[in-house]
């Protein structure tokens, strides 16, 4: 058994998600958790660094067995070894796959509402996003398919962008919709790039399908990239994993790597890391989490109905981010961002970062021990009703 209980206080320590001007304010946006990772990567990074030796080394046999191992254990896909690529990170990977894939100029599809760094990256590529707005319904987002396709029929871009599951809204795609996203990219002659790093964390029976394990029709189009990095909690160790079948798309990212040293030049820590997370070893680890986490959204979801009702939880069916609709509140962009950090003294990940369907939200981490959750819940619950108060 694992203590996912005990707040560790991360202020001072240099952590991007603590770093608040004000001391007194809880830290609940940037993606990363409040917990210690598990013992085995703890173990195999000491390892290493007692071993003395950090030169050059090939990722070992151990960690490609590692890698396709984790995916046929954790979701029945079979990967083989020589798809196995990497880059620095998954955003790293992102524009790798931008410049790979498509010209200056051409266009790339994304989901909306999207968080940020996707647009940033598309914008600094010279490429031009265009965005496919998902469709909220009784508290659940759907792909609007009929838009999806007038998006690639009118802009024919070259990459679809999808990140699955999704941030911010949770959603774990079905098997289905991955079909029919499948089928379009490949009628329409776009390469679909998707990100699946949350995809360890799932909640209420829902299932996550690799987009590779989706069949031939999707191998021949698809690159996956994910990461240990936010349900093992190494996001310091950057490292992307990036899984490509098919020989043509593979190597043009492999010659992109070369061009970069991205393989050669690989942190042997980041190496040990992930090798060690999608072991055998970590296995307990992360299920433990995941109840640990499942246990936190229900918190979350009972709190908010009965105390704070002018909020409305939109339950992710995956990750630890929880997207919270605040329009009820009637507040605009820099009015909801005071009430929260100056007010309540929580600190969220802001839902205008997220594009204009982003305007209204707010995104929540609940990787954290319990008693934190609870009394940012209390702060907000305070916040809220001393401003219908007034």
């Amino acid at each position: 058994m694992f203590d996912f209980s005990r707040p560790i206080d991360r202020r001072g320590t240099g952590s991007l998600k603590w770093n608040q001007p004000d001391p007194a304010v809880l830290c609940m946006g940037t993606a990363d958790l409040d917990f210690a990772s598990a013992p085995a990567i703890r173990q195999a990074l000491l390892d290493l660094a007692d071993s003395g030796m950090y030169g050059y080394y090939a990722k070992p046999e151990a960690y490609y067995r590692a890698v396709t191992g984790w995916y046929g254990r954790r979701f029945g896909c079979h990967i083989e070894p020589q798809w196995v690529l990497n880059a620095p990170g998954v955003w790293v990977a992102a524009r790798m796959c931008i410049d790979t894939y498509s010209q200056p100029g051409d266009c790339v599809l994304v989901q909306a509402p999207h968080f940020s760094p996707i647009a940033r990256i598309i914008d600094c590529a010279g490429r031009r996003m265009v965005t496919n707005p998902m469709v909220l319904k009784d508290g659940h987002y759907a792909i609007d398919f009929a838009d999806f396709e007038e998006k690639l029929r009118q802009y024919r871009p070259k990459i679809y962008f999808m990140v699955n599951p999704h941030n911010p809204t949770g959603r774990a795609f079905t098997a289905g919709e991955l079909q029919r996203l499948v089928e379009l990219c490949d009628a329409y002659g776009a390469v679909l790039v998707a990100d699946e790093v949350h995809s360890n964390v799932l909640f209420d029976g829902h299932a996550h399908h690799p987009i590779l394990g989706l069949g031939q029709r999707a191998q021949k189009i698809a690159v996956l990239i994910t990461s240990a990095s936010k349900a093992y909690n190494i996001m310091g160790l950057t490292y992307a994993t990036v899984l490509i079948a098919d020989e043509g798309l593979r190597e043009q990212f492999a010659a992109a790597m070369g061009g970069y040293s991205m393989d050669f030049a690989t942190n042997i820590f980041s190496v040990a890391a992930m090798t060690a997370a999608y072991s055998p070893a970590c296995d307990q680890w992360l299920d433990e989490l995941g109840a640990y986490l499942a246990g936190n959204l229900d918190f979350l979801c009972q709190y908010i109905a009965a105390h704070i009702p002018a909020l409305q939880v939109i339950r992710p069916e995956s990750s630890y981010l929880v997207w919270i609709d605040c329009r009820q509140l009637g507040l605009p962009p820099e009015e909801l961002r005071a009430l929260f950090l100056e007010r309540a003294k929580v600190g969220l990940t802001w839902g205008e970062d997220y594009g204009p369907e982003g305007v209204g939200f707010e995104r929540i981490n609940i990787g954290c021990a319990r008693a934190t959750l609870e009394e940012a819940l209390a702060r907000i619950e305070r916040a809220v009703k001393a401003l219908g108060a007034q």
